[in-house]
């Protein structure tokens, strides 16, 4: 399952909560995508067993502000980069100063 939304700038808020990465689910995984509006796209399925595993309703993500799906994929893709991922091309694009 995919879901998208407009991005909002990351920088805004980032969560301070730690988040739970589940074994074997890597940042690739999300496959975030930049459509053609302007919209983010990515795979549901992974933000739903990051939630579970880090005790987070789905619902604060998928019905909550923008700014709460934005500080859990700075957090994550932070850690992500932290612990030797490679660079997400969006991502990048989203921190980057504008």
């Amino acid at each position: 399952m995919t879901s998208s939304h407009a991005p909002e700038d990351p920088n805004t808020e980032k969560s301070q909560k730690d988040i739970t990465i589940p074994r074997g689910v890597t940042f690739d995984d999300l496959k975030l995508e930049m459509t053609n509006e302007g919209r983010l796209r990515f795979n549901l399925d992974i933000i739903e067993q990051v939630c579970k595993a880090s005790d987070l309703p789905v619902e604060v993500i998928t019905k909550g502000p923008e700014s709460n799906l934005a500080g859990l994929l700075v957090t994550w893709y932070q850690k992500h980069l932290s612990q030797g991922g490679g660079h997400n091309s969006v991502m990048d694009s989203l921190l980057a100063p504008h």
